[in-house]
């Protein structure tokens, strides 16, 4: 394309933000009038129409992707993992753990923060905190099964979102239905209880199926 021209799809857009930035950009941005450049629409992309594209699954993902480094499975350190002592599938829940702690625990502490400055009552902060940890821990075990069935496949982190995210769509149920029972003066120990069961099963099974869709794709 000729980046000079600010007509084309996506290059106002470009332009915009090499102007906004707070030190001049390489050569002007480096278009000369007549000139033509090969663009690598490379994630976040600019859309045809100049408007930058934000898939927020691509970002929810990322985490859960590094749950299984692809750099694990390809120099042998998963075979060194599933040819020690330790079982498969407790070495599965480790990493699962290990994820939620580094990841999970810090967003769940923060969320009764962010929900008092958002204006939450102060009675709900409790119900906030719970519903952010033990959501976080069925997230994290969740993720990383959906993790371990991408090993080996190109687009890992396309291929987690399509399997994670519909077994998003319960812990999400049940805990708004959580928060909107206690917002409403109801407790919202249902919504608690229903969570609490899921994280379990989510904590219990996972394991075992990322113990296997590694076996799998080592084999």
């Amino acid at each position: 394309m000729s980046c000079a021209d600010e007509t084309q799809p996506g290059v106002a857009a470009i332009t915009e933000y090499l102007d906004a930035l707070p030190y001049p950009a390489f050569r002007g941005g480096n278009c000369e009038p007549g000139s033509y450049y090969v663009v690598t629409n490379n994630y976040p992309s600019y859309q045809l129409d100049g408007s930058l594209e934000y898939d927020i699954r691509r970002d929810l993902t990322l985490a859960y992707d590094a749950s299984f480094d692809e750099r694990d499975y390809e120099d042998g350190a998963l075979d060194l993992l599933a040819l020690g002592e330790p079982p498969l599938e407790a070495v599965c829940a480790v990493k699962a753990l290990a994820q939620w702690l580094a990841t999970g625990l810090p967003l769940a502490l923060a969320a009764p923060v962010a929900s008092l400055m958002l204006g939450a009552p102060v009675a709900m902060v409790p119900v906030i905190l719970l519903c952010a940890l033990v959501g976080g821990l069925a997230f994290a075990f969740v993720g990383g099964l959906g993790a371990a069935l991408t090993l080996g496949s190109r687009r890992g982190g396309v291929l987690i979102a399509v399997i994670v995210l519909p077994l998003f769509a319960p812990p999400v149920i049940f805990g708004g239905g959580a928060l909107s029972q206690a917002a409403s003066g109801m407790g919202g120990t249902s919504g608690l209880l229903l969570l609490c069961g899921w994280a379990a099963a989510a904590v219990a099974l996972s394991p075992l199926a990322m113990a296997a869709a590694c076996r799998n794709a080592l084999d």
